[in-house]
């Protein structure tokens, strides 16, 4: 059986990247298909058709949201998971209204 997901995650963080892996490395609806750290290895990533991207709002060097435009122009059938350390409702708004609007 195909797993149901094929999950990009994307974050400048190692920690969190083997954080993810492990939580979803059990689950048989999972298959980790790369971590991306940086801009290259999410461009090299995104060659490959995935299901969902697990992304961090808060990357350096980039505005997340703009990585969110510019994910949807490549895939535009991805799902996106973001996740931050925000504590502003408003950043997270704003990340929300992003993605939903690039889905709709």
């Amino acid at each position: 059986m195909r797993p149901l997901y094929r999950v990009i995650i994307f974050d400048d963080h190692p920690l969190i990247h083997e954080g993810l892996k492990q939580l979803l490395g059990g689950e048989e609806a999972f298959t980790i298909q790369s971590c991306a750290s940086s801009a290259e290895e999410l461009e090299k990533a995104l060659a490959q058709t995935a299901d969902l991207l697990m992304l961090d709002l808060n990357i350096r060097g980039k505005s997340s949201l703009k990585w969110v435009e510019h994910i949807r122009l490549q895939q535009p059938g991805i799902k996106i998971l973001a996740f931050s350390s925000y504590h502003a409702p408003g950043v997270v708004r704003r990340a929300s209204t992003k993605v939903l609007m690039a889905t709709s």
